[in-house]
């Protein structure tokens, strides 16, 4: 039976030795206290030595806190911080020399601490009465997803560690009975540490016990049972580093036994432990279950039964279920009002159930870009706090809209809307769908106004440039900062559109991919503005403004600059100047009409292939 290595505080008054004590965590030392035992006994509930009688005044009620420290020294040799809790006296360390009231020092064993008639011997040595042992079987990971703990494996662990122990078929039943309630608990409770401990005392019966959680590298106690006597109520309190670390090593419960009753001191310092991890759905251990058994006047060795210990488990396998749901429930709200943020409600529950239509891939697309006319001139004259909140509210809005038509808000860039339509969930209609949203938007502008003009000072209006074509979509943010888009020329263009439209003096316009998308909804009018080559892309494009419910007007407009269009592309000038001539009368104000007018009156070659160019944004 392999030995292991314990660390003792062993107690003398004037010369004789009093009372030994295993450190597995700390031990303070003091003066009695009423209601507590006769000196030079071991309150292991509190963790207390008495070292003098209740009227004994030269010893503090609290003279001396040891602690086991979680580091070895560089010798590799156990250490201990040594705290000095009186307010009046010194003490004297023999590595050190005199400790100051309150001061605290970390040492070696082996040390000597003395004060008044008191010595205090801290000491370590190989114990062969004391092992560690595991469990044989693996501790049960909770099924990833949130799913139930498997209760089948659970229950036969239970029954076939019970095999080997002598209890009778009622204890069965009722710890089997008790058990399942708590797993069944833990499905829909948020405090599953404590449910467990409470389990545990109710079940299994310890004279302390603890659930700590591992975070950070450092182990934490976040829910304890220990009758009163605040044993693990201090949060600088934590159960035995060496049990823990053999948890966080094996994933296995493990136990800290006595073996033998061959010992020499009184078996109030001796305890027996268990520890069973918490593991989360990867396998690794994010806490445990920690019981402790101690021994008693009439030398009782304690002892803890593989049954007791598979209870154990069992529970913190309910515990582990639980706080493995509870995080798949954060991440899928957290993802849900992330998705809603983005996506319609509806679509938001697809992606929620099919995480994999988020997956890059390449899509048939309808990309729309809007952005707010004079932006810039309004944020300078009302100023950065105003032009913040007046933003967010029309960015809100427009948002509002495209949500509306079933599209995706892809990102807001100062103040200029993304959004799509086609992805990630198809939509043959995508083309149609984002240009009512374009329109749409232009609905919003009365209740903007409404609520921002006396602040802003003038009535706002947008640009929008639409395109339709394939491009990649997917995550086009990072592993830190989801955004879910489109990448590719059909988004560049789309872009490109928005300046073409400040350039032809409308709100609208789209490209000749996405008219074509168009042509048999009969609910949206187009007008033709010819061939048009942007800045930074090299073939030229059939541009079209946008126009819902047209006025007589309107089509008129449209039907005279189609004309138009068509003229130059069959290199019939004299039709051309004509057509040009009659819109130029009837819409003198027309941006579209005076450029092209001013092009014809010039004698500019204008080419079929590519009539206008553009050289900024």
């Amino acid at each position: 039976m392999p030995g292991i290595t314990q660390v003792y505080v062993r107690l003398y008054h004037r010369q004789e030795l009093q009372q030994t004590v295993m450190l597995y965590d700390q031990v303070e030392l003091g003066r009695q206290r009423p209601g507590e035992p006769a000196p030079f006994n071991y309150d292991s509930r509190g963790r207390r030595l008495i070292i003098a009688a209740l009227d004994d005044k030269l010893i503090s009620r609290e003279q001396l806190k040891i602690a086991l420290c979680s580091v070895p020294h560089s010798d590799g040799r156990p250490q201990v911080s040594i705290t000095n809790l009186s307010k009046k006296r010194p003490i004297l360390v023999d590595a050190l020399g005199k400790l100051e009231p309150g001061a605290t020092t970390e040492v070696p064993v082996n040390c000597l601490i003395s004060f008044e008639d008191i010595a205090v011997q801290v000491e370590s040595q190989a114990v062969d009465g004391w092992e560690l042992r595991t469990l044989p079987h693996q501790t049960l990971a909770p099924v990833r997803g949130g799913g139930p703990v498997s209760i089948g494996s659970a229950q036969r662990s239970i029954i076939d560690v019970a095999a080997n122990d002598q209890f009778t078929p009622e204890q069965l039943i009722r710890w089997l009975s008790e058990t399942m309630e708590v797993l069944q608990s833990a499905a829909g409770a948020s405090d599953f540490l404590m449910q467990a401990v409470d389990a545990v005392d109710r079940i299994v019966g310890f004279d302390a016990i603890a659930a700590v959680r591992f975070e950070g590298r450092k182990w934490e106690v976040v829910a304890s049972k220990t009758f009163g006597d605040g044993r693990f109520g201090d949060p600088a309190t934590l159960p035995s580093n060496t049990i823990l670390q053999q948890v966080l090593d094996l994933k296995r419960t493990v136990r800290h036994l006595p073996a033998t009753s061959d010992f020499n001191y009184s078996l109030q310092g001796v305890e027996a432990l268990v520890a069973s991890p918490i593991l989360d759905p990867d396998g690794d251990a994010i806490g445990a279950i920690y019981g402790v058994r101690c021994g008693t006047l009439l030398r009782h060795l304690p002892q803890i039964s593989d049954l007791e210990a598979t209870m154990v488990e069992v529970i913190g396998c309910g515990a582990a279920a639980g706080i493995a749901r509870e995080s798949e429930q954060k991440k899928a709200l957290a993802a849900r009002v992330l998705f809603e943020q983005f996506f319609t409600p509806q679509l938001a529950s697809e992606l929620e159930s099919d995480p994999q239509m988020l997956d890059g891939r390449e899509a048939e697309i309808s990309v729309l870009f809007c952005d707010i006319v004079r932006f810039s001139a309004i944020s300078q004259r009302i100023g950065s706090h105003k032009t913040l909140q007046w933003i967010n509210d029309v960015m809100d809005r427009l948002s509002v809209v495209v949500l509306k038509h079933d599209g995706v808000v892809v990102d807001y860039i100062g103040d200029e809307l993304m959004a799509m339509w086609g992805a990630p969930k198809p939509q043959a209609d995508h083309a149609l769908k984002a240009c009512l949203a374009a329109c749409d938007l232009l609905t919003c502008k009365a209740e903007i106004d409404i609520r921002w003009l006396a602040e802003v000072g003038e009535p706002i209006d947008f640009r929008t440039g639409i395109c339709s074509g394939i491009a990649t979509v997917g995550n086009i943010g990072s592993s830190r900062k989801f955004k879910y888009g489109p990448l590719g020329e059909t988004v560049n263009l789309a872009s490109r559109l928005q300046g073409v439209a400040k350039h032809f003096g409308v709100r609208q316009v789209i490209s000749n991919s996405t008219a074509a998308g168009l042509s048999s909804s009969g609910r949206i009018l187009c007008r033709p503005l010819g061939t048009v080559r942007v800045v930074n892309m090299d073939q030229p494009v059939n541009v079209f403004e946008l126009c819902e419910r047209p006025s007589p007007d309107f089509e008129i407009l449209a039907t005279g600059f189609s004309r138009a269009i068509k003229a130059i592309e069959s290199n019939d000038m004299t039709f051309c100047n004509q057509q040009v001539e009659q819109l130029k009368s009837r819409f003198p104000n027309d941006t579209a009409v005076r450029m092209l007018a001013a092009r014809l009156e010039t004698g500019d070659p204008i080419e079929a292939r590519c009539i206008w160019r553009f050289d900024t944004k």
